[in-house]
Order: structure tokens, then sequence, then C-alpha cells
């Protein structure tokens, strides 16, 4: 024990050569001996040495809390009971503030070859499936909302279901009030997805139902710039088709201006 003690009180620079070091941690040892440590088994090796000066660290630290326990309880006028339990918990740490709710909300079962591959127990994964597409036009504007937001995301989805509605149906569906949002999902999607010349009536029948819809002029005033470019975009291209006459043009232009 009181070669352990003297091994703990000793401090080794790690900056320092071995020799150095050797030295440092083991004064009253020659020199000469660390160079044949390896060809004499009954000499320390410097591995048993470093692991002897850290349980007498440990040692150490340990003997110093318990004692400051000691003193805690006598200050403190405590009974046996809780004397003992401050001897007990002395190397003890205070948890931060929210640790303790954080590892109950991080706990997880052990993960073995099964949980791998079929996931926890438990576990329920939720699939979202994507419903097909409408294979007939809406009958009413809650039914148009409804495929409308099921096929978010898509504007090849939702211009082909623009182009099934009949030209007086979504007239009927648009009389509606439109909000802005709508109406520049609607110019975005003919916009990005108009290719064929052939499809130029069903184009200017959308934009010509749109200003029919309640309340069309304020949701035109918060369409942005980029949305207004498409919708010019798109009137243009119906006047190169051929598809505009100049009195529909002039609607067109002062409804999307």
């Amino acid at each position: 024990q009181r070669r352990v003690r003297e091994i703990a009180v000793c401090t080794m620079d790690p900056d320092l050569p071995k020799g150095s070091q050797y030295r440092s941690m083991c004064p009253e040892r020659p020199l000469a001996n660390y160079n044949q440590e390896n060809n004499n088994p009954k000499e320390f090796k410097l591995a048993q040495i470093r692991a002897e000066a850290a349980v007498a660290r440990k040692e150490e630290a340990l003997r110093d809390s318990v004692e400051k326990a000691k003193w805690t309880a006598v200050h403190q006028h405590v009974d046996y009971d809780q004397y003992r339990q401050l001897c007990l918990g002395a190397t003890l740490k205070p948890v931060a503030p929210g640790a303790i709710e954080g590892i109950m909300n991080n706990k997880s079962e052990a993960k073995t070859r099964r949980s791998r591959r079929r996931g926890q127990r438990g576990d329920v994964r939720h699939i979202q499936e994507t419903p097909p597409e409408p294979t007939e036009p809406p009958q009413d504007r809650d039914e148009f909302d409804r495929q409308w937001r099921a096929a978010s995301g898509d504007p090849g989805r939702r211009f082909r279901y623009l182009r099934m509605i009949p030209r007086e149906s979504f007239a009927r569906i648009m009389q509606v009030e439109i909000g802005f949002d709508l109406l520049g999902e609607i110019i975005a999607s003919l916009h990005e997805c108009w290719s064929e010349e052939t499809d130029a009536p069903v184009v200017l029948g959308i934009l010509t139902a749109l200003p029919q819809a309640f309340r069309f002029d304020l949701a035109v005033t918060f369409l942005g710039a980029g949305e207004k470019s498409e919708a010019r975009s798109l009137i243009e291209r119906l006047c190169a088709a051929g598809a505009l006459g100049d009195e529909e043009l002039a609607g067109l232009e002062a409804h999307f201006q």
C-alpha cells in the first residue's frame, strides 16, 4: 500500500522522453532496468505501474469524497441513516436539468438481428399510399378540392385532372370563392405542363372561367410576380396558337394584369 500511495503521488508528464518519464515515475529504480524490462519478467512493466497509479488515484478520490460527506453530516446534525446515505452517495454527481427526461425519451430496446430486419416490437410504420388518379370529372367544388389536394406536388397529375373537366363544369365549379393559393397552383400547372397545341382550347376555357369566381380580383392582387408572369406567358401562347380573338385577349390581359 505504501508503494501504491507513493506511485499515486508521482506525476508523469506525457511530453517528457521515455527515460525521463520512467525516472519521474520510479526515481528509486535505476534507468538501466527500464531497457531490460522485456527480458526480466520479475520487473514491473510500465503498464502495470500505470494501472496501479490509476487505482491509487481512484482510491484517494473516493477517500476524499467520503471524508467530505462525513463532515457534511456532522455539520447538518443528521442521524445515522442519513449519515450512511451521505457516505454511500459521496461519489454521485448532480444530474443536469432535463437529463432524466431525455433519457426516458431516448429509451429504446436493444437492437438484435430480428429487430434490425423487422423493426422494434410495437413499432408501427405508417405507409402513406398515393390515391389513384380520378377517372371522372368532379361533381362539385368539394370533390374538386379533395382531388386537387391529393395531387399535391404533382403538376402533371393536376394538369391531367384539369383537362378532364369540361369547360362548362369548370366554370360552374369555379363560381365559388377562389383563393390566391389555388389560383397560383392552377396557373403554375398550366404553365409547366401545357406542351401540346391541341390542349389550347382546354387552357383557354380554364383561363376564361377563372375570372367568374367570387373574389377573383382580390386573389389576383395577392399573386406573386412569377405567377403573373406565367399567366401572361399562357396568354401569349394562346395568341400564337390563334385561339384568342381581340376581345378575349383584351379581357384576359385586363383580368391578369
